[in-house]
């Protein structure tokens, strides 16, 4: 395998916690453009470790972050965000009172207007979740929502990023 088939490269990465807890310990993880990995372990294998230090949320002690060609021993969440990472914690981060529409696109900014209208929006927000089948409504309200429709507009969020910046692998 080259390593430019990878558009994401973990190499060495150790992380140890100032309470002498070694979440990481010289782990390798490698992603291709267009794979879907699931982390799986027990709790404080480590798992949310690793997404952190990908996305810049935390430092790790030692190893290479690779994103996109660009190599770090620290990276910070904006930068990894505008090299392509987008995560989704298990902790949503959504705002119930707004529509799954507005939650999707709720940083987006647009260079011609501050004003969006909610039609506007709705349409956007439709043509991403049509990606997903599963019928769920722009209009719907967040805080009316099952877990796993939340969890699916988080998805959406992340791909609404993706599909605003398509250089990102």
């Amino acid at each position: 395998m080259e390593q430019e088939d990878f558009v994401v490269q973990m190499k060495g990465i150790s992380k140890v916690y100032p309470n002498g807890i070694a979440a990481n310990q010289h782990v390798n993880f490698f992603v291709r453009k267009g794979e879907i990995h699931a982390l799986m372990g027990e709790n404080g294998a480590g798992k949310s470790t690793l997404i952190k230090a990908v996305a810049g949320a935390i430092d790790i002690d030692s190893g290479l972050i690779t994103i996109n060609g660009h190599a770090f021993r620290k990276i910070s969440p904006h930068i990894s965000r505008e090299l392509g990472v987008e995560v989704i914690y298990q902790e949503f981060n959504l705002v119930p009172a707004l529509s799954v529409a507005e939650n999707i696109f709720l940083c987006e900014k647009n260079e011609q207007s501050a004003l969006f209208s909610a039609k506007d929006i709705e349409k956007k927000a439709a043509a991403v979740l049509a990606k997903f089948d599963v019928g769920l409504s722009p209009r719907s309200m967040v805080q009316d929502l099952s877990i796993a429709e939340q969890q699916i507009v988080e998805i959406a969020k992340a791909v609404s990023k993706k599909s605003q910046n398509p250089d990102h692998g």
